[in-house]
């Protein structure tokens, strides 16, 4: 098993160990184990102070036949995230120009490193153009109705790309052509960053443990 102490008077992280099997020996305060009694996987569950416990996150788009909740903000209905991911809008722009758009970091949105490495990554391609910026769901809406939506997907550590096809919105079901085309550009991140994660390309960005 791999062994790494920290300790703060030495400076913080020793050199790892691997050293045969036992078991881990941990206080009882230890903060995981107090973290992990909720429920963290897209679901959260709470003992409130009436002693009830409630789901958080609103059964309600289970019931749809939904797998996460897309969160809005504002009166305009801004596209904020969507469950714990960041999400990520690929359309023609009223230029007629192909653009990736995620919502900016205003203090709503996750700063994920899977979000600023796809905005870097994406930026040195320059097949399309990249910005952030705030968008709506009337927006969406307007452009699915255009045919200028092409792609929209999530995007965070343990899914690094996931595409959303379908968003339920006021009542009303939006099919979203994201994995109808010929060569979605969700897919090229995720190949291309997978590629980087696993060692198949060589990039500054994985770093080789010796």
């Amino acid at each position: 098993m791999l062994k790494i102490y920290y300790h703060k008077s030495l400076g913080g992280w020793q050199k790892p160990e691997i050293t045969p099997l036992e078991n881990l020996v941990m206080h009882p305060a230890a903060k995981v184990l107090h973290y992990a009694v909720e429920l963290f996987e897209g679901m959260k569950a709470y003992r409130g102070v009436d002693g009830i416990i409630r789901i958080f996150r609103q059964m309600e788009a289970a019931a749809r036949g939904l797998q996460q909740v897309l969160w809005l903000y504002g009166e305009d209905h801004q596209l904020t995230e969507v469950g714990t991911m960041n999400i990520f809008m690929f359309y023609v722009n009223d230029q007629g120009e192909q653009e990736l758009i995620t919502p900016p970091l205003n203090g709503l949105i996750l700063p994920g490193i899977t979000r600023d490495s796809i905005l870097d990554m994406t930026r040195q391609w320059g097949k399309f153009k990249v910005r952030e910026a705030t968008f709506t769901m009337p927006m969406v809406s307007e452009l699915l109705n255009q045919g200028r939506l092409l792609e929209l997907f999530g995007t965070g550590t343990a899914c690094v790309v996931s595409p959303i096809n379908r968003i339920n919105y006021l009542g009303q079901d939006l099919y979203i052509p994201t994995m109808e085309q010929e060569k979605p550009v969700h897919e090229l991140i995720r190949e291309t960053l997978t590629d980087i994660q696993y060692g198949k390309v060589d990039h500054p960005w994985s770093v080789v443990i010796d």
